[in-house]
């Protein structure tokens, strides 16, 4: 973890994701799992949006589980589908955490930005797992109301998030 996080903040994560481990582990059903972590880490984390897509079954049908605060429209609703996200496609496949911002964009690729903007998002958090597995997928935070820079604690925190929804998912279903 890093230095600057206080002992409560760290213990505050690390219980969230036990528990986070626990639920995902003993849940009945995983769409029922996946829709209570992405609305319990879109508030708990004050973001817009949080969603979820991953390959949840040994057949390869992958699942999408979003939640929006404030009323926010479904991201379908703006015709934005994860299966065709090059965002989605990028969290997924990178080893660590990614950031997209509207504010830093000259350091993303066009389709990016116009996704972003798609999704009416000022900044993207999103940690993938099992990029090299057939049990992979992506947790994403999405911040709608004006620029948010993304702290160090809140990185690691998804990253940790991700790992754990992907072991949770790969026991379920490719052991």
């Amino acid at each position: 973890m890093p230095e600057d996080e206080t002992d409560e903040q760290q213990l505050f994560r690390h219980s969230f994701v036990a528990e986070i481990r626990n639920f995902l582990d003993y849940a009945p059903d995983l769409a029922d799992a996946l829709n209570m972590l992405v609305s319990i880490l879109a508030k708990t984390s004050e973001a817009s949006r949080c969603f979820v897509y991953c390959q949840a079954s040994p057949d390869g049908r992958w699942q999408f589980c979003e939640f929006g605060m404030d009323n926010l429209e479904p991201s379908r609703a703006s015709g934005w589908l994860p299966s065709k996200s090059v965002i989605v496609a990028k969290i997924v496949v990178a080893a660590t955490p990614l950031v997209f911002s509207l504010r830093e964009s000259g350091s993303m690729s066009e389709n990016c930005r116009q996704e972003l903007e798609l999704l009416q998002g000022h900044s993207l958090l999103g940690a993938g797992f099992g990029p090299d597995s057939k049990n992979q997928g992506c947790l994403v935070l999405l911040q709608r109301n004006g620029p948010r820079t993304w702290s160090e604690e809140e990185i690691q925190f998804m990253h940790d998030l991700a790992c754990e929804l992907g072991r949770a998912i790969g026991q379920r279903y490719f052991r």
